[in-house]
């Protein structure tokens, strides 16, 4: 049975841009990409697992967290802010 299964491990760096930020209040938007730092260092940890199904279909799933390292605001104002995230990714992949 194992030789269907391929357990994968992630951990590593990551570097991310930021394209726009925006904050809503009482229904009002507004544009908070100035006040925010473009890029941000972090940290991603996670497991994920294939299951082959046949010769040519393979099911993918993986679950990964990550800090962010950098505070994502470009003016000090108070406590520092950091992204966390969690990612659930699942796949279905066809050899050709």
């Amino acid at each position: 049975v194992w030789s269907y299964l391929a357990p994968q491990v992630f951990l590593g760096p990551s570097l991310a841009y930021l394209h726009s930020a925006n904050k809503s209040t009482n229904g009002i938007d507004f544009d908070t990409t100035s006040a925010s730092k473009r890029f941000e260092l972090g940290f991603y940890v996670g497991l994920g697992l294939d299951v082959l199904l046949s010769q040519n279909f393979e099911l993918s799933v993986s679950g990964r967290y990550g800090w962010g390292l950098t505070d994502i605001q470009d003016q000090s104002m108070g406590p520092g802010i950091y992204n966390r995230v969690f990612h659930l990714v699942g796949g279905f992949k066809v050899r050709l």
